[in-house]
């Protein structure tokens, strides 16, 4: 039985930034061997964008590019050659998966389209992950991920919560989020298709649209239009009570809507003689004297910790949940019980921590036996030792800027 999950599928990769290559970085995780193909070089851009240690730009100690990158080997290949074509194609026939993000004219005139792919490898599966997707009057249009972000709606209801009606729509939390989310639904896709190839035989493309990611995330708003011709806005999401509290190191979200959380609310707080005000009595009252019940909440919120007020209101049945900063996550007893972070080190980078697999499988678990690939570190053995190029015609090739 194997220990990995995707053992023995190989998937290459030639993608940049964060979409592409997080769907690559999850098939890794999942046990594939992934192989990056970067242009000679330049590289990823992800490789300029940091954050880098100590704020000195380097190319081989990205934060960004070592954490979507990890457990992959790689290479460098300018697809734009004949000759670069022509490995290109040998790397096909040798593979399962093809994840690209190029516009699609552009993959077309690069041979990186299905059509031709699956004209060398005929089980291969495709995994297009572009702004708009593969068809449509916008299929040939670059995006920013900040552009992906609100051409799905998903910034429509930021920030969310009566109390910031005022604001205009902001941006999700992380430069990436969006691209992050689209990254997760590519891999979700790629390996129904590596199950229906397993009882088929047949391969498929798989066609991402980033923004028809983010519009799944908020599908019952487009419903809503769709069948009672109403666009939801952040009001309409309804006042919450409560909502945000202050502590003394920072805030906590709870929400009371129902009858049982009031009551544990009150439990929390030590059942105080003011929560037996009859204003208070149902939802309707405690709602209409909002601010007032909040600034009763912060007398008690603002002498404890975040995670002490979510824990005590927690305890009594109450959600809550602190408003997390990375260290608090990184140093959150719930994260080391679970083991979520590896420490993976890196010959140029060095040892750092590294969020692991979003999901744990109890036969198959995420290993990580490498860290992400240096510009290029695996061209002798995927070109030489896989391919049979001997290793002066790669010399060759790396004097003439092929690889």
């Amino acid at each position: 039985m194997s220990e990995k999950a995707l053992e023995g599928v190989r998937v290459l990769e030639l993608c940049e930034m964060v979409a592409g290559p997080y769907c690559g970085r999850l098939l890794a995780d999942m046990g594939a061997d992934v192989v990056k193909v970067e242009r000679p070089g330049v590289g990823d851009p992800a490789r300029r964008y940091g954050p880098f240690p100590d704020d000195v730009p380097h190319p081989e100690k990205s934060g960004l590019f070592l954490y979507a990158n990890l457990n992959k080997r790689g290479v460098t290949l300018d697809v734009e050659t004949p000759t670069g074509r022509r490995l290109l194609a040998d790397l096909v026939r040798r593979a399962d998966v093809v994840l690209e993000d190029r516009p699609p004219s552009e993959a077309q005139r690069l041979g990186l389209d299905y059509a031709t792919l699956s004209a060398v490898n005929d089980q291969i599966i495709v995994t297009s992950v572009t702004p708009f997707g593969q068809t449509g009057p916008y299929a040939n249009f670059k995006a920013y991920p900040l552009n992906t972000f609100h051409a799905g709606g998903e910034g429509y209801f930021l920030p969310g919560g009566a109390e910031w009606l005022s604001r205009p729509p902001v941006h999700g939390g992380g430069a990436f989020l969006g691209d992050y989310d689209s990254g997760l639904a590519a891999g979700v896709a790629t390996v129904a298709a590596l199950y229906d190839r397993a009882v088929s035989g047949r391969g498929q493309r798989v066609d991402i649209s980033r923004q028809e990611v983010l519009m799944s995330l908020n599908g019952l708003d487009l419903t809503k239009w769709q069948n009672a011709g109403k666009v939801e806005t952040r009001a309409d999401r309804g006042p919450r009570l409560g909502s945000t509290l202050r502590c003394k190191d920072g805030y906590v979200e709870i929400n009371v809507n129902f009858n049982h959380h009031w009551a544990a609310l009150v439990r929390a707080l030590g059942s105080p003689a003011w929560a037996t005000d009859e204003r208070y009595a149902y939802y309707k009252g405690r709602l209409d004297n909002d601010k007032e019940l909040r600034a009763s909440f912060e007398t008690w919120s603002m002498s404890q910790t975040k995670r002490a007020v979510m824990e005590t209101l927690q305890a009594h049945g109450c959600p809550a949940g602190a408003v997390n900063d990375p260290a608090d996550v990184l140093a959150s007893p719930q994260m080391q019980a679970r083991g979520y972070f590896t420490e993976v080190s890196h010959p140029d980078a060095g040892r750092y921590k590294y969020a692991s697999a979003p999901w744990k499988l109890s036969a198959t678990p995420a290993r990580y036996e490498r860290a992400a690939p240096l510009h290029g570190e695996h061209n002798a053995d995927i070109f030489c030792r896989e391919l049979g190029l001997p290793p002066a015609e790669l010399a060759d090739l790396r004097r003439a800027g092929v690889i």
